[in-house]
């Protein structure tokens, strides 16, 4: 026995000698509280008649005697069930202590009459069991000897309903300081139903405004179905509850899109998000909503934005490109198609320094390959991908939509010849899961696009999302373990010398298998287009 558990069987002994406790909240209602806030705290699936026989001794259980319900108050219970949603014929039974049915045929009996159950004045008990209740949420408190108090509210103000052995008691009318209580907790004004349709929405921040957000579509559903049937207006009902202004469940927070752009931040305490990546275009898009820059929004989401040296980029991007060349380089040759993504963006970044792909070539030591002269040297994986690049050559919306779906399709076939049909997270040394065989004799896989298409909103979003450098040869599990574990992976980056994908909560999942994508090019040709 704990030290509490012991000094309550010592005040217990004291008030009953004879070991039988009989009517403990009429005889000493705050020690009765103190044993309800002890076994709420440590024992809360223990009731007070078994804790105090635990302690040794007897229980008695009292009923409401035949005095307390056979004089019905007409009047009151009518007024109750027609003005108070939380109350009908159910709960009036409980609270009386008789069935259902018997409230139901006392009702049709008469409509006035009867005992007057209402009351004016709290008493000591009925003050303190209010508040029990409003420190612990209750709208129900049943306790020792029978007895049970419900709490509620309406427009029409708050009710308080009180049945113990004694008497049933109704108050509509409380003084100033229960009432200030009330209002502390919006209890004077709101019912058990009004609370669960407010708590059915969180607040949260949006460019630094407050906003309700529903926690999920069920709870609206529900919401709208509850106005339906009583003939009013959803948003005019939840502007009375306090839930205004409301945005839609699915807009991203402030806080989401901290955590979404925390991965980019460097290790100098800048944040750098790729350009054209899904993070870059979302965060654009976010800003451009409320009429302001990404940088703006970054710097009230508490980021410290990176400060553009052109003249500094310049010579990184000018170094940079001559890494990347000498990278494809072999033998003092690069094959740079002119329709090529990284042969445009040099060409244009050379143009406005007035110097030539041929000069800047000659100038680091390079010679530039034909076609068939790539062909031949890097054999059938460069050709797959020179048939890749010239898929690529017809922006979106200079061709029809049928010719739009025949390019999708031999983009996807190419892209699975190229790499065996092996996923290119599983890689060709023990795949994760067994590789499924053809009747063909090819291999089963699909084909992923990294960011989706379903997040274009222009034909220039679509011809960048539509492309082989933003599509992956995956196994059928790893398609959909890259679209929904933890929210899925929708970005590429590059982590040392690995490509990796990047979930939005900023995992990483590495490229085992890559012969398409070159992100450092990528990155550098997406970035020198701004300048």
């Amino acid at each position: 026995m704990d030290s509490d558990s012991q000094i309550i069987r010592d005040r217990l002994t004291y008030l009953y000698p004879n070991k039988i406790v009989d009517g403990l909240s009429g005889k000493d209602r705050s020690f009765y509280s103190v044993i309800y806030g002890y076994l709420k705290e440590n024992h809360p699936g223990v009731g007070l008649e078994e804790y105090v026989r635990s302690l040794g001794f007897d229980y008695i259980r009292r009923s409401a005697g035949n005095n307390v319900v056979n004089d019905f108050d007409f009047a009151s219970v009518h007024y109750l069930i027609e003005n108070f949603e939380d109350i009908n014929q159910t709960v009036i039974a409980q609270l009386i202590g008789i069935s259902r049915q018997r409230v139901s045929q006392r009702l049709h009996e008469a409509t006035q009459g009867g005992r007057d159950w209402r009351a004016s004045g709290l008493t000591d008990e009925e003050r303190l069991i209010i508040q029990i209740m409003i420190e612990e949420d209750l709208y129900v408190f049943e306790y020792d000897d029978n007895s049970i108090a419900i709490l509620t509210a309406s427009p029409k103000g708050p009710v308080f309903l009180h049945r113990n052995v004694e008497s049933i008691r109704f108050h509509f009318d409380f003084d100033h300081e229960i009432l200030q209580l009330l209002a502390s907790k919006d209890r004077n004004r709101f019912s058990e139903v009004n609370h669960d349709h407010r708590r059915a929405f969180e607040q949260v921040s949006v460019v630094n405004q407050l906003y309700f957000r529903p926690t999920s579509n069920d709870s609206t559903l529900n919401i709208r179905y509850y106005c339906y049937n009583r003939g009013i207006e959803f948003e005019e009902y939840l502007e009375e509850l306090g839930i205004h202004p409301i945005i839609d469940g699915r807009v991203l927070t402030d806080e989401d899109w901290f955590n979404r752009l925390l991965p980019y931040v460097g290790s100098d305490g800048v944040l750098r998000v790729p350009h054209r990546s899904s993070a870059q275009t979302g965060l654009a898009r976010r800003a451009r909503e409320f009429g302001m820059s990404a940088q703006e929004y970054a710097e009230i989401l508490g980021f410290q934005w990176r400060h553009r040296d052109f003249a500094s980029e310049h010579q990184r991007h000018l170094v940079r490109y001559e890494e990347l060349i000498k990278e494809q380089s072999f033998d003092g040759f690069v094959y740079l198609p002119s329709d090529g993504g990284l042969y445009r963006a040099l060409y244009h970044f050379l143009r406005g320094r007035y110097e030539t792909i041929q000069t800047f070539l000659e100038r680091i030591g390079l010679e530039r390959l034909n076609k068939e002269e790539y062909r031949s040297r890097f054999g059938i994986a460069g050709a797959i991908l020179e048939k890749l690049k010239e898929l690529q050559s017809d922006s979106q919306y200079e061709i029809g939509s049928d010719e739009r779906i025949a390019r999708n399709k031999k983009m996807v076939t190419l892209l699975k010849k190229l790499y065996d049909y092996h996923c290119q997270i599983c890689g060709t040394d023990l795949p994760l899961i067994p590789r499924i065989e053809k009747d063909d004799g090819t291999y089963y896989c699909e084909v992923h696009h990294v960011t989706p298409l379903g997040t274009a909103e222009t034909a220039a979003d679509v011809e960048t999302l539509d492309h082989y450098l933003n599509a992956l040869c995956l196994c059928s599990y790893h398609h959909s373990y890259v679209h929904y574990y933890k929210g899925g992976y929708s970005d590429i980056i590059i982590d040392g010398d690995q490509i990796c994908l990047l979930s939005v909560h900023g995992e990483k999942l590495p490229l085992l298998l890559n012969k398409h994508i070159n992100l450092e090019i990528r990155e550098c040709v997406e970035s020198c287009e701004e300048i």
